[in-house]
């Protein structure tokens, strides 16, 4: 938690360039084989959270690689409890956490 609290307060200084973040937690791994992105859940909270695959979770760190969206999110990966349910692809899960995020006070003031 040390690093997250560094990695936030450090972004909201309009005097300093720091590097941009985002941190995935998980419960852990299952033996599984990768899904598609439809059964890959992203949240804020850790509630209801299971164990994913090793192939489901490199699929979400290198798409947060490449979107804009995920810079500075903190989020739990989780399985679906249903396919295809509440958003699409793994950029859009992006951009709903990116409006959510926008919606709330900045923690470290």
């Amino acid at each position: 938690m040390g690093w997250e609290k560094h990695l936030r307060s450090s972004s909201n200084n309009e005097f300093t360039v720091s590097p941009s973040y985002t941190i995935i937690r998980v419960a852990g791994y299952n033996a599984d084989l990768g899904t598609d992105s439809s059964a890959v859940r992203l949240q804020k909270m850790n509630k209801d959270i299971t164990a994913i695959s090793r192939i489901d979770l490199a699929q979400v760190i290198s798409s947060a690689l490449l979107t804009p969206n995920a810079c500075n999110l903190v989020l739990y990966m989780t399985k679906a409890k249903q396919r295809g349910v509440l958003d699409g692809d793994i950029w859009q899960k992006f951009a709903r956490l990116r409006l959510e995020n926008e919606n709330e006070p900045a923690p470290f003031q």
